[in-house]
């Protein structure tokens, strides 16, 4: 920029002169206008270049700001913003915005450029990628590419240049997708040509094993050799020649091996297919090394060897499953439970010729009659057909296994069972939801069926076994107001309960099974924190022990399973009621009310604890039976004998000991001898010494039974009781006295080492009661080498018992080696040598020594057999009228089974 001249100072334009002088006015104005001018030429001279300046770089800015249009793909400047000419620095102004709108234009050409070059390069090479194996779809999507592209582009020079850019990068694609497109063409028509030779070639084959001309052979050879020329067109590589020399040697091996495998019809036929194995085998085809063809002579000799093997195994499997069919015909036909007419046909025609099936379905069809009576016809039967004649022992055999497999089958699964033999029907129920209809129908269906397998009702649950196992799973998931609801339906003396204790839940029978709505739900209230472990105490192992459990109950109220149920439930009611808090305080008397809750109540009687009936206390109980009348006595325990039946009355009123057990209200009475350590209760039985005498104690029983003691009938029954008893334990003192061998109790038929009937001098004075007597009996007899004749209910031992006499190390003799075990909830005795032990087993009895515990497996055995012969009707113990039969080390002994 030129240098500006420096202003000069006022004083060297001319003289100043000051207004004192006399000067006009005019003279005034003059100078100041003077002065003005020169100020305004001096500041124009200074401001125009700046403006001027100024103006370049406003229109510089207006373009910035978007003033002005351009070409976006040439870079042309179309419009350009203008300033009037009038103003100072417009030309400047005008001219800079040009300049700015060209560089504009050209910086948006070139992006325009480089973004379309870039869309080019992606859009090609996608293109590529989604058109890998096809050309001509790649072909087409780059024209329409092309095509939309290049309309919208005005300039030809740009045009020209994106057309050439699409054209060469789509080139180079091009070129690489029609080769690998003529590749995979080749390969293609290669596959084609290979699978119809390779299909050929099978035809072929199989023409060859099927047995077909050999012009069609040829003709199918014929043309697997076109495939192979057809791909030798695509291949030049490909050796024709090689692969029909192949194909030549394929339909060789498959004609001999045809002609071998043809002869392999049966095992009859088989020797001849080896015979042609071993003719060929010599034969070594020209186109073959020997090698070669033994490797394809051992091959057909393998397959030989399968076939063989498959002719063996499927005449073993089809003997097996036809055994099997047969074993399940026979299962059920046995068990009396209907089997399919054309199934029991099918199982006749396998079993002929084979003497044992036959033979066993004969049994079968024997059985099955038996199998589906009722208890009182399969007793009899079993009771004459093992009346001690040769001619029936087997059939005798026969028929108590069969019984026996009827209990089992019951005792697994009584409803199910009882449906399968068709004397239950199968009503549709929804266990968790019954009806009452439902419930109504089942309880009608499983009493019948009870009648016919029991004689009585209410042995056979409503639900089959696989029902119960599902019940007892979902109500444990229960909550305990459906578990509620669940009982309420069902009922709480419903049978179904009892196979909660069986299938080891045995806290929810307990709970259902108590009259107390408020201490069943506290009982399962108790159980789910229990279950969910959200209640713990600190000091669990004194209050809660299972010895101050029996503390309270006692050691032998309940039976070993019901003991444990029990004390779970009781467990269970005292955390209901005790804060939810963990390391709660235990408290003895809140766990007491607790058991006494659960059990009903608990006290003692005649220093027993016993549970107590409902609405009765101990006294009361201890009432009824110290003032028992003759005529409450028969009422209960009908058919004894006076003899015996005064002296049962006499301990009854007594000193007997009164035990609950299963049932509503139900005791048994025990007579009670005690050695000085250990206490062994007899159970009182009716007369035919099998079952307990069962008393039912309600307050309306023992009320009544207080009301008509004390009348002239019961005193005069009293006194003529009470004579009988004292000249029958005269009679008894006397057979002590002669030295007796064998009593009976009820017929006081005695056998004495010379006489038979002892005469009682009249004079004589009784000194021991027959109670007192049957103790001494038992208590002296397990002293003695011959371990008693004398069993501890009075009735005299067999002579030979179920496994004959054994003789023990000591040189005593054991027939029956008697034990005490609880069935039923009742201490019942029974013989421990039983037809199921084992030579060991009997010899560990043999050498047991004096005062030992039977082993438990023997008790279990013994028990089970019991059981079994009680369920019969039958003493548990062998009577001398049953049959002989063989011992395990083939010694005789007299069973009735």
């Amino acid at each position: 920029m030129a240098q500006q001249p420096r202003q000069q100072r006022i004083g060297v334009y001319g003289k100043f002169t000051p207004t004192a002088l006399d000067t006009s006015e005019a003279d005034k104005m003059r100078a100041l206008a003077g002065l003005g001018q020169t100020i305004a030429d001096t500041s124009l001279s200074i401001a125009k270049p700046m403006v001027t300046a100024e103006r370049a770089e406003q229109g510089k800015q207006a373009v910035k700001e978007g003033a002005g249009k351009i070409d976006p793909q040439t870079g042309e400047v179309l419009e350009a913003p203008e300033m009037a000419n009038y103003k100072i620095g417009s030309a400047q102004y005008n001219q800079a915005a040009q300049q700015a709108l060209a560089i504009k234009g050209r910086k948006a050409s070139n992006a325009y450029l480089t973004s379309l070059n870039t869309e080019i390069r992606d859009t090609v090479e996608n293109a590529a990628v989604e058109h890998a194996g096809d050309p001509v779809a790649f072909e087409a999507a780059i024209k329409l590419y092309q095509q939309s592209t290049l309309a919208t582009i005005n300039d030809v020079e740009i045009k020209a240049r994106v057309n050439d850019s699409i054209a060469g990068r789509a080139l180079g694609h091009q070129l690489k997708i029609q080769e690998q497109y003529d590749i995979a063409e080749d390969k293609r028509n290669t596959d084609k040509h290979l699978a119809g030779l390779e299909g050929s070639a099978k035809s072929v084959l199989q023409m060859v094993d099927s047995g077909v001309g050999e012009d069609v052979i040829a003709a199918e050879r014929q043309t697997a050799i076109n495939e192979m020329e057809a791909i030798k067109l695509i291949d030049p590589t490909y050796d024709v020649a090689g692969k029909t020399a192949t194909l030549d040697k394929a339909i060789y091996d498959q004609k001999v091996s045809t002609e071998i495998l043809n002869l392999a019809t049966s095992s009859e036929t088989m020797p001849e297919a080896y015979a042609k194995l071993q003719e060929y085998s010599t034969k070594v085809p020209s186109d073959r090394t020997p090698s070669e063809w033994d490797a394809f002579i051992d091959s057909q000799q393998q397959n030989l060897n399968q076939i063989s093997n498959r002719f063996k195994n499927a005449q073993a499997v089809a003997t097996k499953e036809e055994q099997e069919f047969v074993s399940g015909v026979i299962d059920l036909v046995s068990m009396g439970q209907p089997v399919d007419p054309t199934e029991m046909e099918r199982a006749k025609e396998i079993a002929q010729g084979n003497p044992t099936l036959t033979t066993a379905i004969e049994k079968a069809e024997s059985v099955s009659v038996f199998a589906s009576s009722d208890y009182q016809v399969r007793a009899g039967a079993i009771d004459e057909a093992c009346n001690g004649s040769a001619a029936t022992g087997s059939l005798c055999r026969l028929l108590t296994e069969t019984d026996r497999a009827v209990q089992t089958a019951l005792a697994k699964d009584s409803m199910g069972f009882a449906i399968s033999q068709g004397y239950a029907k199968n009503i549709e129920m929804d266990v968790l939801s019954p009806t009452p209809e439902q419930i109504a129908q089942r309880k009608t269906a499983a009493n019948e069926a009870s009648m016919h397998y029991y004689g009585r009702p209410g042995m056979i649950p409503i639900l089959t076994d696989a029902e119960g196992d599902y019940f007892v799973k979902q109500f444990s998931e229960m909550t305990t107001n459906e578990q509620m609801v669940s009982i309420k339906t069902y009922g709480a003396d419903s049978y179904i309960w009892g196979m909660f204790s069986e299938k080891n839940a045995g806290v929810y029978a307990q709970a259902a099974g108590n009259p107390n709505n408020f201490v069943t739900e506290a009982i399962l209230d108790g159980a789910v924190e229990l279950k969910n472990k959200t209640f713990s105490f600190a000091d669990a192992g004194t209050i809660l022990s299972e010895n101050n459990f029996t503390n309270i109950v006692g050691a032998d109220t309940y039976d070993a399973d019901d003991f444990r149920d029990i004390y779970d439930a009781a467990l269970a009611y005292y955390v209901s009621q005790r804060p939810r808090e963990k390391g709660a305080t235990l408290d003895a008397r809140d766990w007491e009310e607790a058991v006494q809750a659960v059990t009903g109540g608990i006290e003692e009687v005649r220093g027993f604890p016993t549970v107590m009936p409902a609405d009765l206390d101990s006294n009361e109980v201890v009432s009824y039976f110290e003032n028992m009348s003759i005529s409450e006595f028969e009422r209960i325990v009908p058919g004894l004998p006076n003899s015996v039946a005064a002296v049962a009355l006499e301990s009854l009123r007594d000193n007997m000991r009164i035990k609950a057990v299963k049932g509503e209200n139900l005791y048994i009475a025990q007579y009670v001898t005690n050695d000085g350590t250990t206490d062994d209760y007899i159970t009182l039985f009716q007369a035919d010494n099998i079952t307990p005498v069962y008393f039912e104690l309600t307050p309306e029983i023992v009320n009544t039974a207080v009301q008509i003691n004390g009348t002239t009938e019961d005193e005069q029954a009293e006194a003529e009781i009470q004579q009988r008893a004292e000249e029958f334990a005269e009679e008894i003192e006397e057979i002590v006295r002669l030295g007796i061998t064998e009593v009976d109790p009820i017929t006081k038929q005695v056998t004495t080492s010379g006489d038979q009937g002892a005469i009682i001098d009249q004079d004589f004075v009784p000194e021991m009661s027959l109670e007192d007597y049957m103790a001494s009996q038992i208590e002296s007899g397990e002293e003695e080498n011959d371990q008693g004749m004398i069993r501890q209910d009075g009735s005299g031992k067999s002579s030979q018992g179920y496994l004959g006499q054994v003789t023990r190390d000591d040189g005593g003799i054991m027939t029956e080696y008697s034990i005490g075990v609880e069935i039923n909830g009742v201490e019942t005795e029974i013989p421990s040598l039983v037809p199921t032990l084992t030579k060991k087993e009997i010899e560990t009895l043999r050498t047991l020594p004096e005062g030992s515990e039977v082993p438990k497996e023997i008790q279990i055995k013994a028990a089970d057999y019991a059981k079994k012969r009680m369920s019969e009707g039958k003493s548990p113990f062998f009577q001398d009228e049953e049959v002989e039969g063989k011992n395990a080390d083939g010694t005789s002994f007299l069973y009735k089974g």
